[in-house]
């Protein structure tokens, strides 16, 4: 017997939001090795491991919170388990979140593999797909957008119609410019085009802010007309 999906949250209010993020927020578990395995066949045996939210743009959201600031994340969560213990974290740091219904019912969730020195592979066991920008909660993405003093990105397919909207209000969104990488495609009027995810994490970079002017286009790998820089490599 299948278990009735769980109602999702109502939306919150946009009203005072400083920091709109729009993007993943997960489920993960971590497991802590001696050391990171090779790509042979072989069995190692985990030091530690346990459960954590997870995703770019949680985590920006939580360090954001945890700075004093008003911070609205909209994400895809599912009607899970998963999903309400990503609400209780969330909510008790104080991030507040406009919630998209994961199309599968199911919360993203990744295994991570850590070391020592920081080493990471991380493994997608779900992620959802694109979630129409429309409705009450589509609403009130509008309304922070509008209200907020900075906007963030994080380049996953269901965040795309959050750069969109920037791009068509002519805000400035700040993205990871860097290790970027085909994560599926999006579907649009005028056929498919990459949707594309980045992440900064071990490749020296620094997070920069895209330049999005309304009728600005995109080139390949870039939301828009970016502007950053690379930090040296140590």
């Amino acid at each position: 017997m299948t278990a009735a999906p769980r109602p999702h949250a109502a939306p919150p209010d946009p009203t005072g939001t400083e920091v709109l993020v729009a993007g993943p927020a997960s489920w993960n578990l971590l497991v802590r090795l001696d050391e990171l395995p090779a790509p042979t066949p072989h069995t190692v045996f985990a030091r530690s491991s346990h459960h954590a939210v997870g995703g770019t743009s949680a985590g920006k959201a939580l360090n954001l919170a945890r700075l004093g600031r008003t911070v609205l994340l909209r994400t895809v969560l599912g009607s899970d388990d998963e999903a309400e213990h990503v609400r209780s974290v969330l909510a008790r740091e104080g991030v507040r979140v406009v919630e998209e219904p994961s199309p599968d019912g199911r919360t993203e969730s990744h295994l991570n593999l850590l070391d020592d020195d920081g080493g990471r592979v991380s493994v997608y066991l779900r992620a959802p797909g694109e979630v129409p920008a429309v409705g009450a909660s589509w609403d009130v993405t509008t309304a922070a957008l509008d209200a907020a003093a900075a906007v963030v990105v994080d380049l996953a397919v269901p965040a795309l119609p959050v750069l969109d909207l920037a791009v068509a209000r002519g805000r400035d969104v700040w993205v990871d410019l860097c290790t970027t990488t085909t994560a599926g495609r999006r579907s649009t009027g005028r056929g498919s085009r990459p949707a594309r995810t980045s992440s900064s994490a071990g490749t020296g970079c620094r997070t920069g802010a895209a330049s999005c002017a309304p009728g600005s286009t995109r080139a390949r790998g870039s939301p828009c007309a970016r502007t950053g820089r690379a930090a040296p490599s140590r």
